[in-house]
């Protein structure tokens, strides 16, 4: 008899421990995120989709460089070339969880390319800057002889589709200007002799396939475009030949593209 109703007090007390147990037992948050794009060059966005489960509150910090987060859309714009870390930490009552990723943002790769050099496409330095009211040049590495850098150039007639507008602006070729038109040109410099020796599209630009601009970020509270930063791309532009030291023109068919991504200095 003694020995059943130990028997029946070692089973209760069990009983009572387990009991014990889960009601002390915890379920904190599994934190986790996604990030949409990680080929990231400078001003791209990416947005963050969590995947955390038995979260209340998820929160996000981004360190590393300087960036524009939109809370409501968990989407970020990366303002720097460099590692960034987004950490998400995910709560509940019965705990707070963190999570991280790294994320890789690159310089933006800036080329051009003049078929008169071969199909190789090479950089631009630096950034482009306004040469007068309606002219925009951006330096192009030429060959290793070279001490000065060739010129890009671009005639944008801005009219009443202005380059410094929100969104996309598309430019259609026109050698003889008018609102909404550009044209392309091309000054070489070579290593040795004259400067002028010989300077691509000093003659006549006889087509485009189009010239595209998109602002892809303008800061909040700038004063002016200076800090605006745009995609810009020349599509093939057709110069019929050049002038020599001399002045004598060279029909020799030749073909302009590039890419940008940056600001551009105003003028002074």
């Amino acid at each position: 008899m003694k020995k059943t109703i130990r028997a029946i007090f070692v089973l209760v007390a069990a009983t009572l421990i387990l009991a014990g147990c889960k009601k002390d037992e915890k379920n904190p948050p599994v934190a986790g995120f996604t990030v949409s794009n990680e080929t990231l060059v400078q001003w791209d966005k990416a947005t963050i989709t969590s995947t955390a489960t038995g979260a209340d509150e998820e929160t996000y910090e981004v360190t590393g460089g300087a960036f524009e987060m939109d809370e409501a859309t968990l989407t970020i714009q990366f303002l720097e070339a460099a590692t960034y870390t987004i950490t998400q930490t995910a709560t509940n009552v019965d705990g707070t969880v963190e999570a991280s990723q790294d994320v890789t943002v690159t310089e933006p790769d800036n080329t051009y390319n003049m078929s008169a050099y071969g199909t190789s496409d090479l950089p631009i330095n630096g950034d482009a800057y306004w040469f007068s009211a309606t002219q925009i040049r951006m330096d192009g590495e030429g060959e290793t002889t070279q001490e000065t850098d060739n010129t890009v150039k671009t005639s944008v007639e801005m009219g009443l589709d202005p380059f410094y507008g929100s969104g996309t602006r598309n430019y259609v070729f026109d050698a003889e200007g008018g609102s909404g038109t550009y044209i392309g040109e091309f000054t070489h410099y070579p290593a040795t002799g004259d400067a002028w020796d010989a300077a691509w599209g000093f003659g006549t630009t006889s087509a485009g396939d189009g010239l595209e601009v998109t602002l892809i970020y303008a800061p909040e509270g700038a004063s002016d475009e200076s800090d605006y930063v745009y995609d810009i791309t020349m599509s093939k532009t057709t110069i019929d030949g050049y002038y020599d030291g001399g002045f004598g023109f060279h029909e020799e068919t030749s073909f302009l593209t590039y890419k940008y991504r940056g600001k551009i200095t105003p003028l002074e």
